[in-house]
């Protein structure tokens, strides 16, 4: 099978070949790897990459120990070894901690280490990063709290990965005080909008009930089969140094289309660094791993007035 490699010279991602026994443990389907192809899209989005590349050069300094949550094929674990070497450190034995929960994930960004030559760099850990214990003796997971915490566990709703308990616990218990955490940040937006293809999608469940949350690529709808009814507004902010569950939120946005109200789109923009110079997001043109989200109106209502209000509940987990 095909694995993900740092070109040496171009710094560039690159698929090589192993054996497939290399990765699936004894006893083990290969199928319980098809998963992996999830990761593909964004294993090659390379402004992703450069993007986390750019916080851990601009975040870790020599010393510090990285701790990758939801490592899957171990990239980011690899470009923390390559941030850590560009302060001109010599990166000591497992000085990236790399967590995966799911083992055959885990069996994977092990063999991308090994193609990589970072596996006494990188420590990975099958678990999930609950469970993971620091400081407990010789049979602790981790002999060493971290200065730095990265991670990708997001989806197209932002939070609905598990990410704010993900870091909850891992800034109490896995990291130093005042630890870094890529992302720092991020933003949900939401913008109402008229669209027949939305509407038609939508299966009524109730004239009160908002549809469950869809993801959709809309530029393809953008214009000629999508009008925006309103300016996008804000509806959640999050401080990932300082994780907390959100609420409901309700903001009001400015109507500056009249029509028919059919769904409400929400996209997230995600910080890397708190100087907000690495940014990610999912509104249009979007990397193609992460896509906007819609929600169908519970009642589809003709749009008139200036201003109407915008609310969600997100998924936490």
């Amino acid at each position: 099978m095909f694995v993900q490699q740092l070109n040496q010279t171009t710094g560039e991602p690159e698929l090589v070949h192993i054996d497939q026994e290399d990765v699936v443990a004894p006893g083990q389907a290969l199928t319980q790897l098809v998963s992996s192809s999830l990761y593909l899209d964004e294993l090659n989005d390379k402004l992703r990459n450069d993007s986390y590349l750019g916080a851990l050069k601009s975040m870790v300094r020599p010393g510090d120990h990285v701790l990758d949550i939801g490592t899957g094929s171990g990239l980011l674990s690899c470009l923390a070894v390559n941030a850590l070497q560009a302060q001109g450190q010599d990166v000591g034995e497992k000085t990236v901690t790399a967590i995966e929960a799911f083992p055959p994930m885990a069996a994977l960004a092990k063999a991308v280490l090994r193609a990589n030559g970072m596996t006494d760099e990188v420590q990975v850990i099958s678990k999930h990063s609950s469970d993971v214990t620091v400081f407990d003796g010789d049979d602790a997971d981790m002999q060493q709290k971290a200065d730095v915490i990265v991670t990708e566990i997001f989806d197209s709703e932002l939070l609905g990965e598990g990410v704010l308990p993900s870091l909850q616990h891992a800034l109490s218990a896995l990291a130093k005080d005042g630890a870094h955490v890529i992302p720092a940040g991020a933003d949900i937006y939401a913008q109402l909008v008229e669209c027949s293809f939305l509407r038609n999608s939508a299966v009524v469940q109730g004239k009160d009930d908002l549809q469950p949350l869809r993801e959709l690529h809309v530029d393809s709808l953008y214009p000629e089969h999508l009008a925006l009814l309103t300016n996008p507004v804000k509806l959640f902010s999050f401080d990932f140094h300082k994780p907390r569950f959100p609420g409901t939120s309700t903001v009001e946005a400015e109507v500056i289309a009249e029509g028919r109200a059919d769904a409400i789109i929400l996209w997230w923009n995600l910080y890397l660094d708190s100087q907000h110079r690495f940014n990610l997001s999912t509104s249009p043109a979007w990397a193609a791993h992460c896509q906007s989200c819609f929600i169908p109106t519970p009642a589809f209502f003709h749009l008139q007035q200036e201003y109407v209000a915008l609310g969600w509940t997100p998924k936490t987990c």
